[in-house]
């Protein structure tokens, strides 16, 4: 304002106000608000954030206020995670585990029939044999085991116990199933397992004998005819019967 004769005269204040021609903005779009920043993300993570466009480039364009980040952001981490664990299915166990036969205790042996396949196998030691040939006169106990497996690493100690009191009259071979040589190794160390084993990678030797579940053992006669089979763990004291009463020798 300005004082003309000792009175406060007021100035045209738009006519202060204005800027100059020669400072004025010279891009004319509006400016945006922090709040209004836009990003760019994939159309799914973007939906998960409530409010989206199509942008050119064919990604939905979504508005990043904090409630809207935080939604994005978790829908992410939920496609990674599930790629993740996509991508782990396998383990270090080996094979698929969607594949994978159910670990489970044995509810009952149950009847054999039928010979044993003639698979090759390949042992830990890295020979190969073949499955018939393991039958060298003596009743055969074939246990298929993996590290995967809990019930398995509960009855091979107790198979161990079973076979350092027989071992000189019924034969013991391990199997593990879809599992890594390296895996099996450091199982059978861990429960104390003495007789041989060998790998069954793919589950092939398991799927000709009719396997279902995890552990599976399955009891051979000395003539090469399967007798029986369990479909589950099986613990010291019915392992004892089992080959009491099917092959004849007490233990």
């Amino acid at each position: 304002m300005q004082r003309t004769e000792g009175r406060a005269v007021d100035v045209d204040r738009a006519a202060v106000d204005e800027p100059s021609p020669a400072v004025q903005d010279v891009d004319p779009s509006p400016r945006r608000a922090a709040s209004d920043v836009m990003l760019t993300a994939p159309v799914g993570v973007a939906a998960s954030a409530g409010k989206f466009r199509r942008g050119s480039t064919g990604f939905a364009v979504m508005n990043t206020s904090r409630e809207a980040r935080g939604r994005a952001w978790r829908g992410l981490g939920v496609v990674l995670a599930g790629s993740l664990l996509a991508a782990a299915g396998g383990g270090d166990g080996g094979g698929n585990a969607v594949d994978r036969p159910s670990s489970q205790e044995s509810g009952g042996v149950a009847e054999g029939g039928g010979d044993l396949p003639s698979n090759d196998v390949e042992m830990a030691d890295g020979t190969t044999v073949v499955l018939t040939d393991v039958v060298d006169g003596r009743p055969l106990v074939l246990n298929f085991f993996a590290s995967w497996c809990a019930p398995c690493r509960a009855e091979m100690p107790d198979f161990a116990a079973v076979h350092r009191d027989v071992g000189d009259r019924v034969s013991f071979l391990g199997l593990a199933m879809q599992d890594t040589r390296d895996a099996g190794a450091e199982l059978v160390e861990l429960t104390g397992v003495g007789y041989p084993w060998g790998l069954d990678p793919t589950g092939e030797i398991f799927a000709a004998l009719g396997g279902f579940a995890m552990p599976t053992t399955v009891y051979v006669a000395a003539d090469g005819e399967i007798v029986a089979t369990d479909s589950g763990a099986v613990d010291e004291a019915d392992l004892r019967d089992r080959l009491a009463d099917l092959f004849g020798v007490p233990a």
